[in-house]
């Protein structure tokens, strides 16, 4: 199944042995070597809002309105992920990210991407000036530099009015 990541954002993370809420989704942390999904980031619901890690590994299902994982065990603190730390200092969370062609032409920023949620690939990527609005497919990244997105010079962009209309 395909969804978005403005569809899974603040949805719940939900247990599958005792159907318990972990929290809810405040953020996706991007692998920048193959653009798939390292790990989400949860606030949890007391009083005071903490954040913990679900890594990708540990997900069972990413639905549009939810994300499943196994068990409790399936969520840790921030402080014990490392590498997730390490990625959010990299901004390797795709939203916000300013997009470059090779010859440093601005495309745009992203606003919005779509994930295949049994791989956790990142599809096509949501990217909007103050005069356009285009999607772009993830096969053109050449590379993640960290605020920046690098794609190939010669790309494909498909209009989002002309792909809504298409689909409905």
């Amino acid at each position: 199944m395909i969804t978005r990541y403005s569809q899974i954002l603040n949805s719940p993370v939900i247990t599958l042995d005792e159907q318990v809420n972990l929290g809810v989704v405040s953020d996706i942390v991007l692998n920048k070597t193959d653009f798939t999904i390292k790990a989400f980031l949860v606030r949890t619901m007391p009083i005071i809002p903490i954040r913990k890690v679900v890594s990708f590994s540990d997900v069972v299902e990413v639905a549009s309105n939810a994300v499943l994982v196994q068990n409790d065990d399936s969520i840790c603190d921030m402080r014990d992920s490392v590498r997730v730390r390490e990625a959010l200092k990299a901004k390797a969370h795709g939203i916000g990210q300013r997009v470059y062609t090779k010859s440093r032409k601005f495309i745009g920023v992203v606003y919005d991407y779509t994930i295949h949620s049994e791989t956790g690939k990142i599809m096509k990527l949501y990217v909007k000036t103050w005069i356009s609005d285009r999607i772009i497919g993830t096969e053109t990244v050449y590379k993640i530099d960290g605020k920046r997105i690098i794609i190939e010079d010669e790309f494909e962009t498909i209009s989002n009015k002309n792909t809504e209309m298409e689909t409905a």
